[in-house]
């Protein structure tokens, strides 16, 4: 089954890490947004990476062939927890996905705008680590969605009850 990771990429880099991690043969997923950049009275917009040094990769962890992602042109390392790879939750990469346009861009607007309570809370990443969280206020059959801290970036997620808590 394959599941979604975390790589940390050189600085500026991403798009060739993108480039020779897609070689590979591995699905990569790296979320953009339009950044307008004014210099010397001249407005451009530009794609940035969401999270910049920072992509994703989806692969199965039984295949060893995963290993050889370190070693490729623009990546630094696999995000690792404790000399073990961790995985992202699949709702994570698809919450983002939501929020795409048509031509692949997140709609910043329409995901900071979902914002409604500040209920905090923590909830568990992987076996060890604790996230602080604060509720928004939407809900759906067992997930409730939550602002969380990561990577320096604000983000919205769908996480399950039964792994929230509250502070």
């Amino acid at each position: 089954m394959k599941e979604w990771f975390v790589v940390q990429t050189h600085a500026n880099l991403e798009d060739l890490a993108i480039n020779s991690i897609k070689k590979s043969g591995f699905d990569v997923y790296c979320p953009k947004y339009l950044r307008t950049i004014t210099h010397a009275r001249q407005t451009k917009k530009v794609l940035k990476p969401l999270f910049p040094r920072y992509i994703f990769v989806s692969f199965s962890k039984k295949n060893s062939n995963w290993i050889k992602i370190n070693y490729l042109r623009g990546v630094s390392s696999l995000i690792m927890n404790n000399e073990c790879i961790s995985s992202l939750p699949s709702f994570f990469i698809n919450d983002l996905k939501n929020y795409e346009l048509k031509n692949g861009v997140i709609n910043l607007y329409e995901y900071i705008k979902s914002t409604k309570k500040n209920n905090k809370f923590k909830f568990l990443f992987s076996k060890q680590k604790l996230i602080d969280g604060i509720s928004t206020g939407v809900e759906k059959s067992n997930y409730v969605r939550l602002l969380i801290k990561l990577f320096g970036r604000e983000l919205y997620c769908w996480v399950s009850k039964k792994k929230v808590e509250a502070i």
